[in-house]
Formats: structure tokens, C-alpha cells, sequence
């Protein structure tokens, strides 16, 4: 199973890179936060 600690932080390090990427990636993240 996938830990928690290690989710949160693969998370965070995938916004971290859609934010500073261009917004190709950040409209798939939108969509998944906005829902």
C-alpha cells in the first residue's frame, strides 16, 4: 500500500511542478481539484 506521508508529498511536489510548468498540465489539476 501507498503511504499516506508519500501520497501527500508526491502531490505536492506534482502541484509544485504544474504550477511552475506551462498550464498544460494545471488545467488536467483544476479539473481534478474543482471536482
Amino acid at each position: 500500500m501507498i503511504k499516506v506521508k508519500e501520497l501527500s508529498t508526491k502531490h505536492r511536489k506534482t502541484l509544485d511542478d504544474v504550477l511552475t510548468k506551462p498550464p498544460k498540465s494545471g488545467i488536467k489539476w483544476g479539473h481534478v481539484l474543482n471536482s
